[in-house]
C-alpha cells in the first residue's frame, strides 16, 4: 500500500485546490476575471445548451461612466442595491465607493463556423462584506438602448467566477 502525502512531504504533487485567490484592487480583479472569462463562459454555453463557443476576451476597461440621478442605468443600479442593503447581517451590504464599472468585449463563433461575432458587456460590480458580486449587466447592439443581461449567460458566468475566486463564505476563504 503506497505511504499517505502528508501536508509536510516534499514529494508530494502540487495541489491546486483551495488555492484560489482573490485580487485585493479593483483593476486587478477586472484582469483575472478577462483572463478567465473565456473558460466560465464557453462552459456556461455549454451548460445551457448553446451552439458557441468565446474565442478572445478583450482587454478590461475599468474606467467608469457617469451614473448621474435621471440616467435610467444608474438608477436601476441603485434601486438594486438599495434592495440589498437591509441591516441584516446576513445581507451583503455594499461599501460607499460602489458601483465598480467593468467594460469587457469578446469575440463568439457559432459551433462549425468560421464567422465570429464582437459582443461587448457593461458589468457593476460591488464589493460587499461577503465578497464582490455582480449586480447588474448590460449590453449594447449598434444604437439600440442597453440591454439589461443581468440574468443571462455572461451573468451566470462572471458570478461563478466571483463565486469561486472571491466569496468570503466560501471554506478556501475562511482559512485565514
Amino acid at each position: 500500500m503506497p505511504a499517505i502525502a502528508s501536508a509536510d512531504n516534499p514529494n508530494r504533487p502540487p495541489s491546486y485546490i483551495n488555492k484560489r485567490v482573490c485580487p485585493s484592487n479593483f483593476p486587478d480583479l477586472s484582469k483575472a476575471i478577462a483572463k478567465d472569462l473565456q473558460g466560465y463562459l464557453t462552459r456556461t454555453y455549454t451548460r445551457l445548451g448553446f451552439k458557441s463557443q468565446v474565442v478572445a476576451v478583450g482587454a478590461p476597461e475599468v474606467e467608469p461612466l457617469s451614473l448621474a440621478a435621471g440616467d435610467s442605468q444608474g438608477d436601476a443600479y441603485r434601486r438594486a442595491i438599495a434592495a440589498n442593503s437591509a441591516p441584516d447581517a446576513s445581507k451583503a451590504i455594499a461599501t460607499a465607493d460602489d458601483p465598480k464599472q467593468l467594460f469587457i468585449s469578446l469575440l463568439e463563433r457559432p459551433a462549425g463556423k468560421l464567422d465570429t461575432t464582437k459582443k461587448a458587456y457593461w458589468l457593476f460590480l460591488t464589493n460587499t462584506r461577503r465578497g464582490w458580486r455582480l449586480a447588474m449587466a448590460f449590453t449594447r447592439i449598434g444604437n439600440s438602448p442597453p440591454q439589461d443581461v443581468s440574468d443571462g449567460a455572461i451573468a451566470d458566468a462572471v458570478r461563478t467566477w466571483l463565486r469561486d475566486y472571491c466569496d468570503r463564505n466560501t471554506f478556501c476563504h475562511s482559512l485565514a
